[in-house]
């Protein structure tokens, strides 16, 4: 079993929101990273294959220090990807 199955199979898949990132159409939904993942600020967000996009980091650490700055809560992101 790889990676994403595992954490499709541990998360409640219906309330995730999961982008294969090496997959053209999910890295194109990423052109504006902070407006898209926003819609998943209260739910989970897998983001395989992250070393796809390796300056996503930026964005996600913007919205992880920004909501935590505006009291609310922590964003939920799993990462996966390989070296």
């Amino acid at each position: 079993m790889g990676k994403a199955t595992l954490a499709l199979k541990i998360a409640d898949e219906s309330d995730i929101g999961d982008l294969e990132l090496e997959d053209l159409a999910d890295r194109q939904k990423l052109q504006e990273p902070r407006l898209f993942l926003k819609r998943y600020q209260d739910r989970l967000a897998i983001l395989d294959k992250i070393q796809s996009v390796p300056d996503l980091f930026d964005d996600l650490r913007g919205i992880i220090c920004g909501r935590s700055r505006g009291g609310l809560g922590n964003a939920r992101f799993l990462i996966l990807g390989s070296a």
